[in-house]
């Protein structure tokens, strides 16, 4: 944890989670303990306590109301060696990398170049663990942007990870004649038509049963019509 400033006037507390490199950065009127612990709470609220906090030697971090903060929370607090900051190598890094990149960000005010530059934080694999820090805290891939403007970029990379896994999705094409798992006491399977894919596993149906009606169709559910 380290707080960084000022960039434009503004002063910013930054969290990075060390096993993930997932970053929290929110701005504060103050560098005080007070203002410290309170966003500290807002952050362990969502994400959990750690069970160590390594800080450099600032007030906010050395004082008394910050250590008891601590130990109520059954928090270790490390602080760096004094006159070594550096020795807080992975948030003195991220501090510079923040700074620069909200100083690149000139379009918007300070809260939204914060979100978007987040976003990118958190959806950017790194260079020292090869997946996104929320691949490695959530266990999975967040939408961003750019799957918006390139979805196939999106569906390659879950192609490829299928076949890593040696895992096969079913496909059809629109026109092809399938069977539609039923739910309902009679007939397992009901003849249905593909009409339109409405995502990389899912397609709309028009059901040979119920006339032109459309119902939701998903792979998994689907086998191929026989006949």
């Amino acid at each position: 944890v380290d707080h960084a400033g000022p960039v434009n006037g503004n002063y910013f507390l930054l969290v990075v989670d060390s096993y993930s490199k997932w970053l929290e950065m929110r701005r504060v009127p103050s560098l005080s303990s007070t203002t410290t612990i309170q966003v500290l709470r807002e952050i362990f609220a969502t994400h959990g306590l750690p069970d160590v906090i390594v800080s450099d030697n600032g007030t906010a971090f050395t004082s008394e109301e910050f250590k008891l903060f601590a130990k109520k929370n059954g928090c270790r607090a490390v602080n760096v060696a004094p006159y070594k900051p550096s020795s807080n190598g992975q948030a003195e890094r991220m501090v510079q990398f923040a700074k620069d990149s909200l100083k690149k960000m000139g379009k918007g005010d300070v809260e939204t170049r914060i979100s978007r530059f987040l976003l990118a934080q958190h959806a950017t694999p790194c260079t020292t663990t090869g997946q996104s820090p929320a691949e490695l805290l959530m266990g999975r891939r967040i939408t961003t942007a750019l799957d918006r403007i390139k979805p196939s970029l999106t569906t390659e990379m879950d192609q490829k990870r299928d076949q890593l896994l040696g895992t096969e999705v079913r496909s059809f094409k629109e026109g092809q004649h399938v069977g539609v798992r039923s739910y309902v006491p009679g007939d397992k399977w009901i003849p249905a038509q593909v009409m339109q894919k409405t995502g990389p596993v899912s397609y709309r149906r028009g059901s040979c049963c119920i006339g032109t009606a459309t119902k939701w169709l998903h792979v998994p559910s689907n086998k191929k019509s026989p006949g």
